[in-house]
């Protein structure tokens, strides 16, 4: 599944970064793949990436910056899947603390 993460169809990349976040802490091992997916090019891939992330559970806990980074995407559902992972992750104050769009 990690190597799907770099497939050059954006679907597939979806489809892994779900599979890896249905998977649980199973998927531990993958979590730098999924940060790396919170890169990526499509919008879409990163929205799944972020969520998947945030069904890791404590093994997630490398991601929490990433994942902060990602409250501040261009993409809204980007922003709403990170925000999600982080309150998954016991991290709702990290979300809380960061500006509303509107003020930036």
């Amino acid at each position: 599944l990690e190597a799907a993460l770099q497939d050059e169809d954006a679907e597939v990349r979806k489809r892994a970064a779900l599979a890896l976040g249905q998977l649980g802490k199973h998927a531990a091992p993958a979590v730098p793949a999924l940060v790396a997916g919170l890169q990526d090019k499509d919008a879409g891939v990163r929205r799944v990436a972020a969520e998947a992330l945030g069904y890791l559970g404590e093994h997630a806990a490398p991601a929490v910056p990433a994942l902060g980074a990602a409250l501040q995407d261009e993409d809204e559902e980007v922003r709403e899947g990170a925000a999600l992972a982080l309150g998954r992750l016991g991290m709702a104050d990290l979300v809380s603390m960061q500006p509303p769009q509107c003020l930036l």
